[in-house]
């Protein structure tokens, strides 16, 4: 929940998307703003006749730096600068403050404090979700029975299983591939087949032959 210090904010609807934090504040902006993400409390100008301002997009980086209309800001004096000037164009305007996925959050306080200085009361931001990348897991059935993991040979079956499921627990999205040479044994490809079971895996791609003409 937001934890704000400020005079004439009252609670707007939920209707909100998550991990979005929006603060509205009326007269002089705070010195500091310390908020936290989940949940959200969401608030609004008590004037329900003011005109829809235009927005402004703040996209904070890993690094700390800010990108504003496709100019990047390093320096936190030239950001400054810059969210003054705009402030004192138009006030009202909404800022929207996006991070990247592996943004520090405090990243992204020190510059909802650097908009609240600068003098915009309607100031929103939100953080992308980390997407794991895909991982494909490559199983190659040789002709002896025995299975190379990426690569890498199990000495039994007990740490063939052992490892696949590791695997699957790490990355519960991985994808398993089986690759084998067409005269690899049947018995041999459902030995293998039974071990991912065992490990918990439900899904995998077998390999695929040519029809013989």
């Amino acid at each position: 929940m937001a934890l704000l210090s400020c005079q004439g904010l009252h609670a707007a609807d939920s209707k909100t998307e998550p991990d979005t934090v929006v603060v509205t504040i009326k007269g002089k902006a705070p010195r500091t703003v310390t908020a936290k993400s989940v949940p959200a409390q969401v608030y609004r100008d008590s004037c329900s006749g003011r005109a829809e301002a235009s927005e402004i997009t703040l996209n904070v980086h890993e690094d700390g730096s800010v990108t504003i209309d496709g100019e990047r800001f390093k320096d936190k004096d030239r950001l400054y600068a810059h969210l003054r000037e705009r402030a004192m164009q138009d006030q009202d305007q909404t800022i929207r403050i996006r991070g990247e996925a592996k943004t520090e959050y405090q990243k992204m306080v020190d510059v909802l404090d650097a908009c609240t200085k600068a003098g915009f009361w309607n100031v929103s931001f939100s953080t992308r979700k980390a997407v794991p990348a895909p991982v494909l897991v490559t199983l190659e059935l040789l002709r002896d029975g025995s299975v190379l993991v990426d690569g890498e040979r199990p000495a039994s079956r007990e740490e063939l299983v052992g490892k696949l499921k590791a695997l699957h627990e790490e990355n519960s999205h991985a994808s398993f591939r089986i690759t084998s040479a067409p005269d690899v044994r049947h018995a041999h490809m459902m030995t293998l087949m039974e071990d991912l079971i065992k490990a918990g895996i439900k899904s995998v791609q077998l390999p695929k032959f040519d029809e013989p003409s």
